[in-house]
C-alpha cells in the first residue's frame, strides 16, 4: 500500500463523516500498528512499511456504517462492509488489500 492509497481510503471515511469518531478511528488504528510492531520484536512476523499503512487503512473507514448515508441493513459493523464494498469497487489498491479492509469492518466475535 502506497500513501496515496490510504489517501483514497482515508477519503471514503471523510465522505461518511468519519469525523465524528475520527479520534476513535485513528486510535484504532494506532493500536493496529502498535500490535504489528510488537509482533515483529518477537520475530513472530516480519514487518513491511506497507503494513503500518494498511494497518491505518483498516481502521479509519471501519464504523462509517454508522452513518445513515451508509448503504445496506442491520448493524453497522454489515453496513460499513457492505458500504466499503461498493465504495472500493474500481480502487487503486490491490485486490487482497481491498479484501483485508472490507472484511476488518465485520464483527469479531
Amino acid at each position: 500500500m502506497t500513501p496515496e492509497q490510504l489517501n483514497y481510503v482515508r477519503a471514503i471515511a471523510e465522505k461518511y463523516a468519519y469525523d465524528w469518531s475520527k479520534a476513535h478511528a485513528e486510535k484504532v488504528g494506532y493500536l493496529t500498528q502498535r500490535i504489528a510492531h510488537q509482533l515483529f520484536k518477537q520475530n513472530l512476523i516480519s514487518v513491511q512499511p506497507t503494513y503500518m499503512l494498511i494497518a491505518l487503512a483498516v481502521a479509519l473507514p471501519h464504523d462509517i456504517g454508522r452513518n445513515p448515508n451508509a448503504i445496506g441493513k442491520g448493524e453497522h459493523n454489515q453496513r460499513s462492509f457492505e458500504t466499503l464494498k461498493k465504495d472500493m469497487d474500481g480502487s487503486p489498491l490491490d485486490e487482497d488489500e481491498i479484501t483485508i479492509i472490507e472484511y476488518s469492518a465485520l464483527p469479531y466475535w
